[in-house]
This record gives C-alpha cells, sequence and structure tokens, in this order.
C-alpha cells in the first residue's frame, strides 16, 4: 500500500475539495460538479420525439409534467464513433440558472470530493466546442477519468433547455442542496452531499481492531483503512449483522480541536447503493411527529419518486462524538522495510509510517479482545498460580509481588491497565523487560489467555490530537494485522507500566 502521510491542518491558501457527482458514461468514469445536478432519474425504453438543432439529443423525457430534452453525451464526446451508442439506463437531469436538460448515462458511481491534487487540467487542440467539454481529468480513490465543464455543455449551439419549474421555490434566500440518495435494505435515506467525502463501491471489509458494536471493520480509502460503522446501529433501526464486503458512504466529521486546526475526520457508513443525486428545497423535508421525533438523526420524511426516504441530519451527525472520536482514526500501512527488531514504537510521531519488517508477536486475550506485545520483549509466561505475594484486589493495577530468578518482579492487572471491565480470570502471567535505568527491569502482566505467536509487519493508526487523548482510542496507535485476517492492538508495555506504577517503580 502507498506510504502513510502525516495528518496535517489544511493551510489556509488550500482550496477546499468540491464535491461531483459520478456517473458511467461510455465505459468511463465521468465527473460533473454535484451543485450543477437536480437529479437522477431511470431512463425510459422510449423517448418522446423532440425537435432539435442538435444531432445528438435523443429525445425528450416526461417527469412531473415537464419535458426534459435529453441529450447523447458519449455520442457528444467521440464523434468518431460508428454505429449508435447503447442507450444509458438513467438520466442525469442538469441545471444551468432557471434551465434544465438531461444527459444519459449507463450508471451512477455515487459522489467525491476531488481537491486540486486529484484534478489535472487538459488542453484540447481542436476548435470543435464537443471538446471544450472536457476541462480537466481526475485519479482519486482508484478511479479515475474526466471532468466535465457545465458551462461549456450550457453553450453549445442548438441545445435545447426548458425551464425549471421546481427550480422556481418561493423562497429564494433558500437555495436548493444536493442530496445524496443511498439504500439500506428496504430502506431509503438522504444525506446532505455536502458532509460526504465520498461514495464508494463495494469492496472486502477489513476486521476492525476493537471488538465493538458500532465500529465494525476498516475499508481501504486514498491509500489508507479507515472505520466503517454500523450504520442502522447508529440510526437506532437494527443491525447490518456480520458482513465481509460492502458499499459505503465516506462521512466528514468536525476538526477535532476547538481551534479548527485539525483535519477533518473521515468515517464510513455501510450501505448497500446509491441510488439517486437530487438537489432539494428546503420545505421538501416533512418533520417528523409524536414517538417518531425521537429518531437520532432524522430531520423528516421526504417524497421521492422512488419512495420515500429518512432525511437524515447532516450537522448532526458531523458533530456526533462518537464519529468524531471514529474519525480521527487512520490506518496508516508502513512500507515493509526492515528495521531494528523490538524498536521503541512509543516514540514515532503521530501519524509517522512505520519501517518494519515481519517480527514475531506474542497474541493474548484481555477482557474479551485481543492484544499483541512484540515477541523481543517477552522473557518468559508463567501459570497465573505462580506464588504471588498479593498486594491488591483484582480490580486494582497492582496484584503482586512475584519472586523469580533473585528478582522482584511487580505483577500488574493489565485488564484494569486497559480499563477493561468484565475481564476473566487471569489464567496467565507475561513476564516482559523494560528498559527503564534505575528501575526494575522485569514487569508482569496479568492476561486472560494467550492465543498465538505470529509474525506480521505493524501499522500505525495516525489519528488527530483530539482523538489521541480520547481512551480508548490512545490505545489503538499501532495494530498488526493477523494470519486469520483479523487486526489487534500492539500495546507498549513498558508504557503501560510507567502509566500504571509511577513512583512506586522506584528501585
Amino acid at each position: 500500500m502507498p506510504e502513510a502521510q502525516p495528518l496535517a491542518p489544511r493551510s489556509p491558501d488550500q482550496t477546499a475539495p468540491a464535491l461531483y457527482g459520478l456517473i458511467r458514461l461510455g465505459g468511463m468514469s465521468v465527473a460533473l460538479p454535484a451543485a450543477a445536478i437536480r437529479e437522477v432519474v431511470p431512463r425510459p425504453e422510449e423517448l418522446i420525439a423532440f425537435p432539435s438543432l442538435l444531432a445528438e439529443v435523443s429525445g425528450a423525457l416526461a417527469l412531473r409534467g415537464q419535458m426534459i430534452p435529453v441529450l447523447n453525451l458519449e455520442r457528444l464526446l467521440n464523434p468518431q464513433q460508428t454505429g449508435n451508442p447503447v442507450a444509458g439506463k438513467i438520466v442525469v437531469v442538469l441545471r444551468h440558472g432557471s434551465l434544465i436538460h438531461g444527459i444519459e448515462a449507463e450508471s451512477i458511481e455515487g459522489v467525491s470530493a476531488l481537491g486540486e491534487e486529484a484534478l489535472g487540467l487538459l488542453e484540447i487542440t481542436a476548435s470543435t466546442p464537443s471538446h471544450r467539454l472536457v476541462k480537466a481529468t481526475f485519479s482519486h480513490n482508484g478511479m479515475a477519468g474526466i471532468v466535465i465543464d457545465p458551462t461549456a455543455l450550457e453553450q453549445l449551439s442548438g441545445l435545447p433547455m426548458t425551464h425549471d419549474d421546481v427550480g422556481q421555490d418561493r423562497n429564494r434566500q433558500k437555495p436548493f442542496e444536493p442530496t445524496l440518495i443511498f439504500r439500506i435494505g428496504n430502506l431509503r435515506y438522504a444525506l446532505p452531499a455536502a458532509c460526504v467525502d465520498a461514495s464508494l463501491p463495494s469492496q472486502k471489509l477489513l476486521p476492525a481492531p476493537v471488538t465493538d458494536e458500532l465500529w465494525i471493520a476498516m475499508l481501504q480509502h486514498n491509500g489508507m483503512e479507515i472505520p466503517v460503522v454500523d450504520t442502522l446501529a447508529l440510526l437506532q433501526q437494527g443491525s447490518l449483522g456480520h458482513r465481509t464486503s460492502g458499499s459505503a458512504v465516506v462521512l466528514r466529521s468536525r476538526p477535532q480541536s476547538p481551534d479548527g486546526q485539525d483535519p477533518f475526520g473521515l468515517v464510513a457508513l455501510l450501505i448497500d447503493s446509491v441510488e439517486d443525486i437530487v438537489r432539494l428545497e428546503p420545505e421538501a423535508v416533512a418533520a417528523l411527529d409524536g414517538d417518531l421525533a425521537e429518531m437520532p438523526f432524522v430531520k423528516g420524511l421526504v417524497g421521492m419518486d422512488c419512495g420515500p426516504c429518512l432525511m437524515l441530519d447532516g450537522e448532526h451527525l458531523e458533530s456526533d462524538p462518537r464519529l468524531m472520536k471514529l474519525g480521527g482514526v487512520r490506518q496508516c500501512p508502513g512500507k515493509g522495510q526492515s528495521e531494528e527488531p523490538g524498536a521503541d514504537l512509543a516514540n514515532r510521531p503521530a501519524g509517522q509510517a512505520v519501517d518494519t519488517a515481519r517480527e514475531p508477536y506474542l497474541v493474548f486475550a484481555v477482557g474479551g479482545n485481543s492484544f499483541a506485545a512484540p515477541l523481543t520483549v517477552i522473557d518468559e509466561i508463567l501459570l497465573q498460580d505462580a506464588a504471588l505475594i498479593p498486594l491488591g484486589s483484582p480490580a486494582h493495577a497492582v496484584l503482586g509481588l512475584l519472586s523469580r530468578r533473585g528478582r522482584t518482579v511487580p505483577i500488574l492487572n493489565l485488564a484494569a491497565c486497559l480499563g477493561e471491565t468484565g475481564s476473566a480470570p487471569e489464567k496467565f502471567l507475561v513476564i516482559a523487560r523494560i528498559d527503564c535505568p534505575g528501575r526494575p527491569n522485569r514487569i508482569g502482566f496479568a492476561v486472560d489467555a494467550l492465543r498465538s505467536v505470529e509474525k506480521a509487519a505493524v501499522q500505525q493508526l495516525g489519528t488527530t490530537r483530539g482523538a489521541r487523548q480520547s481512551a480508548p482510542l490512545g490505545l489503538l496507535e499501532f495494530t498488526i494485522r493477523l494470519d486469520d485476517g483479523k487486526a489487534c492492538s500492539v500495546l507498549n508495555l513498558q508504557e503501560l507500566a510507567l502509566n500504571s506504577l509511577g513512583d512506586r517503580l522506584a528501585a
């Protein structure tokens, strides 16, 4: 995977990514500014005959009492193409001020926020007006294609357009809002496109480093892995259950720091499919009454041609503390180069790539979760029934002292150190070597069970400042991917010992 980059705030002179709707056309991915898309509707088998000076106009679409001219953009972009292009399955209705027209397309691919780094300006020497439609190329999140200039499209000689009756809203102070329509099972949801970073096609899901009802997986996005949440669980409308693959809407969460200097977070909402991009007027949302008003994140109901949709509150989602916390997590894989075995992971800056070969790790269980520690720092493993001088209750960090090979070894309850609750009775003591001058160089940790010894390359979870200060994410700075595909956190046992014992580790 690509080298992970540090998470850095956007400089004031950087242009924020613009939101584009992505469609499939003539085997290509085509991006159109989301603000120019009014809606996407199914194309009827036969379009209505329509007079036009432009040969590429296929006909017209009857939509809610309006006749909307439909342009075959594929034929316009490839005038040398022989034969008739395949008729599209959808019609994308574009809005130019108060005028509208449609273009045929094969399918909708969702939305994506494209920054300057994703765009490449394109210069075409031909003076044909149709060639001026393509103003740039884009490459983003494994997709590549062309960007269409709606202004150049509007200026095509002979292109018929009709007045947008829906656009004649009574309140000009409330502009139409581009909105993404997606489906989960039999339910449809509407989400303001302004809070969406991208919509992703179905891909393989990777296990999350923790067991959690909300955070259920990780997926790849822009060369990194980001958290995936169970969207139905988030909305308190059930659960998606166990899934190994799925489509997603990548949501932007608000910056972690109060001063706004941290970058926005990214978290993926698992869905079944993207169905539409529409432009909604504020009055289109009907508020919920009674008990329905208690539904979290839902503003109201929107009537669509495809059926009723639950309108989600984008601002509420962006500022939800759980999504803000998860949005600050990114899995930053290393480059796979060699490094000193057992190197101290705690001293690396946040977001820095980890250059490491596959090294052996001891994997063990604490409180129902799996954790790992470099095998190079493990001195020995004992059964819990070793002779122990008790110093505290099982809930305390310090369980007692062990006399071992002429040394006094403090024994810590690892579950208490990690803030884990409901831990099973400890069965093993993992004795680790601690490099701390003037203090004991052996510390024992009581764990529930031993899992395995595996060779793996360490990965880093790059987090923003706010997320790093929040438990339990502070424990997830480094992870490994096990042979069975699961992930677990790599613990820095020395740091845990110092944080738990402090001055009591005096020589």
